[in-house]
């Protein structure tokens, strides 16, 4: 009797082990989808018709093609890039610098949604004033693995377009043997494995210049006369304007949706979007201490470093102007039309105003983990300065141009770093630029970057300091709430996340507490500031290019999206929420607990069946 009991314990613990053993072997063939790294799309052409077609920057569009938004036929240009993988569906983005930083967009809802369902690389957050479609997306590299693409790109105000291509490739989570790095404790090395990148690197396609002698073409678009209010005498940009546009017949025009009359941004700018015709201007309102019109003689005569008038701009007589200092005619013929205005203060004070900041962007080359800084400034030739935030050093600078675009790119070996040795925050700081050369004014301080680091390792910590076994951590852009990777740490806290998972542009880390349910958003500079003693025992620069090909972290999910900043909530091993009634279902339910229970009715029924059979064979034995 004891024999066949103990018989049947064995089968039971050695279902159980089969059972586990089962699940760690599911686990460990893990596949998942991941989204690629953005890879920057150059513009090859822009589609410019005019009348000449020897004139070098026309370039009617192509006969017999269709159009990216067939409403729209305008802000059309052609994209491309060189040395993708041969016949891979390509996936492409449009993205503008904001007043809260880089947003990009596919121009298209559902694919949106596809791709910020697919963990690693950007999330898409579009922004409701930009306006992008490409002809075909995802668009699919041909056999040499170039790619080039007819895109529509519109902002009703002038901004920076920055094009990105993403794929989709499959990435296996399984643990790998790895060899292990001096560096690499033993506890460490069980939780690395090695991802091979699937495809090159692409190197910028050379832009093209658009080929002469192309047949006659005309088609009618809609462009933007723009301009900016300043004043005569500071020549700087004034705001508190409401510019009109009237038609040929200098009524009010109305057109689509366009807001006319317009309010003028800081840097004094306005920028109508009209069809091909005759237009003016007039001013609605105007500061209590500015007139207008002016007459030329009364103008500082540096005006010409920052303000001009394209030659489509004609007086009374057909001839060009230098600013718009009257009514003067517009003429816009498939071209956009540029027309500064000034303002006089008369015996009022010139005005002077402190640099204002239009919009900002930042974002991380996917091919050397350089960081590119950029932006419009509201006042021209300011000087922008890259500074490290606790040293105050000034680790780059650049000017803006007249109409006040910034960009310069800061490579990793300069970025700069802390006394601790870790990569230090970077504060711009801007010094106007008096067009007069009657003042030199100081620097004002600006928007503070967080360090956007190449690739990430070290600990998961809570608010106060202790490590978070098994902590999920996530990855979300700074202007989005959702997570867009999820990776899981160790017993100890500890986990990696590859360069090749995380955005081009800036976001923070998550740590969800499986102990708790808590989530806690943590900037990179705290999370630096948490593992400063691990980065410098290690001898680690998480910005540095030469890291970006460590090893990662093994556990990595698929299932993230459910994972928000602004919820404390529990997650499963997907990543997705707990419901505490669905828990709990599933607590009592679950295939391990319904295979043990089967083992064990089992195991009960072979036990009855045996007491029976041996009583039975008891009774019916004779007695000696």
């Amino acid at each position: 009797m004891l024999k066949k009991l103990g018989v049947v314990f064995v089968v039971v613990i050695f279902g159980l082990f089969l059972l586990e053993t089962g699940q760690g072997q599911a686990q460990e063939a893990e596949i998942i989808q991941v989204k690629s790294e953005a890879i920057e799309l150059f513009a090859d052409t822009m589609y410019i018709p005019c009348e000449d077609p020897l004139n070098p920057i026309c370039e009617p569009y192509p006969e017999n093609t269709a159009h990216p938004d067939p409403a729209n036929p305008d802000h059309e240009l052609k994209i491309a890039n060189e040395e993708f993988e041969p016949n891979t569906e390509v996936y492409i983005a449009g993205c503008i610098n904001t007043g809260s930083g880089i947003h990009c967009t596919t121009g298209d809802e559902q694919l949106d949604e596809k791709l910020n369902n697919i963990p690693g690389g950007d999330m898409m957050t579009p922004d409701p004033s930009y306006q992008f479609k490409a002809l075909t997306n995802p668009v699919r590299t041909d056999e040499s693995g170039n790619l080039e693409v007819i895109v529509r790109s519109f902002s009703p105000q002038v901004t920076s377009h920055i094009f990105n291509a993403y794929y989709v490739t499959d990435q296996d989570v399984s643990p790998t043997t790895i060899t292990v790095d001096p560096s690499v404790s033993p506890e460490e090395s069980l939780h690395l494995q090695s991802f091979e990148r699937t495809t090159t690197t692409p190197t910028p396609a050379t832009i093209r210049r658009p080929r002469r002698n192309r047949p006659k073409g005309q088609r009618f678009i809609d462009w933007d006369p723009k301009g900016r209010t300043f004043d005569i005498r500071s020549l700087e940009p004034i705001t508190g304007v409401e510019v009109t546009l009237l038609d040929n017949f200098k009524n009010l025009f109305s057109y689509k949706k366009i807001i006319n009359p317009q309010i003028v941004q800081a840097n004094g700018e306005f920028n109508f979007w009209v069809p091909n015709g005759i237009y003016y201007l007039q001013f609605a309102k105007l500061p209590e201490t500015h007139t207008w019109p002016v007459t030329m003689d009364k103008v500082h005569p540096n005006y010409s470093l920052a303000y001009y008038c394209d030659p489509e701009v004609k007086d009374s007589e057909n001839l060009p102007v230098s600013l718009y200092y009257n009514q003067f005619s517009i003429i816009e013929f498939n071209k956009l039309v540029h027309c500064d205005v000034p303002l006089d203060p008369g015996n009022n004070t010139p005005i002077r105003t402190p640099v204002k900041i239009i919009d900002f962007g930042l974002n991380r080359n996917t091919a050397d983990g350089s960081l590119t800084y950029s932006g419009k400034v509201s006042h021209p030739f300011t000087k922008v300065q890259l500074m490290a935030q606790s040293t105050e050093r000034i680790v780059q600078e650049v000017e803006a141009d007249k109409l006040g675009f910034w960009r310069t790119t800061l490579l990793t070996g300069l970025y700069p770093l802390t006394a601790k040795g870790v990569p230090d925050k970077i504060v711009l700081r801007y010094i106007k630029k008096d067009l007069t050369a009657s003042q030199v004014f100081e620097p004002i301080g600006g928007i503070t970057f967080e360090p956007l680091l190449n690739y990430i390792e070290g600990y998961a910590y809570d608010p106060e300091g202790k490590i978070i076994p098994e902590a999920r951590v996530g990855i979300k852009q700074e202007n989005s709430d959702k997570v867009i990777y999820l990776a899981t740490a160790d017993k100890g806290g500890y986990f990696k996340i590859g360069s090749q998972y995380l955005p081009s542009l800036p976001y923070d880390l998550v740590f969800s507490n499986p102990k708790n349910n808590t989530n806690e958003i943590v900037a990179s500079s705290q999370f630096l500031a948490g593992n400063q003693e691990y980065l410098q025992s290690k001898q680690l620069n998480l910005i540095s290019a030469d890291n970006r090909a460590v090893p990662l972290a093994t556990v990595a999910v698929s299932s993230f999206k459910a994972l928000r900043t602004g919820q404390n909530q529990n997650l499963n091993s997907s990543g997705e929420p707990i419901d505490e009634q669905s828990e709990e279902t599933s607590s009592i339910f679950s295939p391990a607990l319904l295979i043990t229970l089967f083992l064990v009715v089992v195991a009960g029924g072979l036990l009855i069946y045996t007491f029976a059979k041996n009583k039975k064979t008891s009774s019916t034995t004779p007695s000696l």
